[in-house]
């Protein structure tokens, strides 16, 4: 048979493609649900920002945004399937569910830290500290796991 260290099974490899897809997909679609949270009630030009949000058309986020949210969905939807009927082993969402919760972190962070607000923005410093250090862990966790799977032996 040979050596199969570090072999993949068949079909990983779209499963992998399938949820890199998903966690590409969710931070994405989440900015886009959350939009920008500026302070109502005054001008964009008497705002305070810790960070200036992107020069984005709004036509171009529409459609990133609502593709990206398509993708999340049928992503998602496709790999509960596969758990469902076990073409994806469910020790797979110890490396896909960190992933996809650093992505929810780093696009809510992202538009706090670019939220106008009056004064001081204490959400832009808590998420520049503590929301930093919090995606680099689930980052490290989910990326490990991940690569930790793939190099195993199939069973």
């Amino acid at each position: 048979m040979g050596d199969q260290r570090g072999a993949v099974k068949r079909g990983t490899w779209e499963t992998v493609a399938v949820a890199v897809a998903l966690v590409v997909a969710l931070p994405v679609a989440v900015w886009w649900l959350v939009g920008q949270r500026d302070y109502e009630g005054l001008p964009e030009s008497e705002l305070d920002y810790a960070v200036r949000p992107w020069d984005i058309d709004p036509t171009v986020e529409f459609a990133v945004g609502l593709n990206a949210l398509l993708i999340a969905v049928g992503a998602a939807a496709l790999l509960v399937a596969w758990s469902r009927t076990r073409r994806l082993p469910l020790y797979w969402w110890s490396a896909v569910g960190p992933l996809l919760a650093a992505g929810v972190v780093a696009a809510l962070g992202h538009r706090v830290l670019t939220a106008g607000t009056v004064g001081a923005n204490i959400g832009a410093g808590l998420v520049a500290v503590l929301g930093t250090t919090l995606v680099l862990v689930l980052l490290a966790v989910g990326l490990g796991r991940g690569l930790y799977l793939l190099r195993r032996p199939p069973r």
